[in-house]
């Protein structure tokens, strides 16, 4: 409806700004930037739709953007809260911690939505204050209803607080419901996939197919110089080194995504069986599943010229053959 709208009202700025940040939630990142690229930010003055812009950008993972322009709407409309609940989300990620505690006590507890009580529990979690977090995820958990992004958000969180709590099987539980919810969301973004879970298929020896090739035959296509892959159980420390990696100016990290996965399934699609053909895929459609990984990658950031991009997955342990081969 809205892209029908947008043709009927092609000047529309608030089209424009609302429908980048639909194109952002449904991975349809470069369907974003395009609408972003036909707007000039300076001309804009309405607070919902710079508010709108900001979500977009911050979506896209242009912060220092989406922090001027969110900054910009809530000078125009200082009790815009969903502007401020973005910018203490941002400053949250991004361990300013007393910026984001100073945006969020602008608002009203009485106002609080759910992602707005999923930031609270973070924060919360971040002070040690455990049993408040869970309270707050509790409650956020009662009013969500069918968004897989946040409850994907909520069960990984609210598992890592159970796991160092000694919680285990609640951790567990909340592990096991977070990854149900990424899959139920790439089916719901990219139906007639395919994707299974990741250890359906894995019979835990690749190594026979591993042998029969040489990974280190570099792929001339083109493609961004290679990712760093962070692989390993949860609560193993990888998302404390992906931080690590990512406070370094050459490195640039994204949110775990099933960009390998969406690879995988791309090498089915061209004949392959995986894990049973790794070693037959010959350099041609190596290089389109090459260009599929890219391609997702793309969709959920913008990644900085000559910055080397930090993949996070821990489930991708059981990839590593495949991984080897891209």
């Amino acid at each position: 409806h809205l892209e029908h709208a947008l043709d009927a009202m092609r000047t529309s700025v608030a089209l424009h700004a609302f429908l980048a940040r639909v194109y952002c939630e449904l991975g349809r990142k470069e369907d974003a930037i395009l609408l972003l690229d036909r707007l000039v930010f300076d001309e804009i003055g309405d607070p919902d739709v710079l508010n709108q812009l900001g979500i977009a950008l911050n979506h896209l993972g242009r912060i220092e953007d989406a922090e001027a322009v969110l900054r910009r709407s809530l000078k125009i409309q200082p009790d815009l809260h969903e502007a401020t609940q973005t910018l203490s989300s941002m400053y949250e990620r991004q361990n300013r911690l007393v910026e984001a505690k100073l945006e969020l006590d602008k608002i009203p507890e009485s106002n609080d939505s759910s992602p707005l009580l999923l930031i609270r529990a973070r924060l919360a979690s971040r002070d040690k204050a455990y049993d408040r977090a869970l309270a707050y995820f509790a409650k956020a958990e009662s009013s969500i209803s069918g968004d897989d992004r946040l409850l994907i958000d909520l069960h990984f969180d609210r598992g890592k607080i159970y796991d160092k709590l000694v919680r285990y099987d609640e951790a567990m539980q909340d592990f096991r419901a977070a990854h149900s919810a990424s899959l139920s969301l790439f089916h719901a973004q990219y139906p007639g996939a395919g994707l299974q879970d990741p250890s359906a298929d894995w019979n835990g020896d690749e190594s026979s197919s591993i042998a029969k090739y040489n990974p280190t035959d570099a792929l001339e296509d083109g493609s961004p110089i290679d990712p760093i892959f962070i692989v390993g159980f949860p609560r193993s420390g990888t998302t404390l080194l992906e931080q690590l990696l990512d406070s370094h100016p050459s490195l640039q990290s994204m949110d775990e995504q099933l960009a390998i996965e969406a690879a995988i399934d791309e090498m089915r699609s061209l004949g392959y069986r995986y894990p049973e053909d790794l070693d037959r895929v010959d350099a041609q459609a190596m290089s389109a599943v090459r260009r599929k990984y890219w391609d997702e990658v793309r969709k959920v950031i913008d990644l900085r010229q000559g910055a080397r991009l930090v993949d996070k997955y821990p489930f991708n342990a059981v990839r590593l053959p495949f991984i080897a081969k891209l």
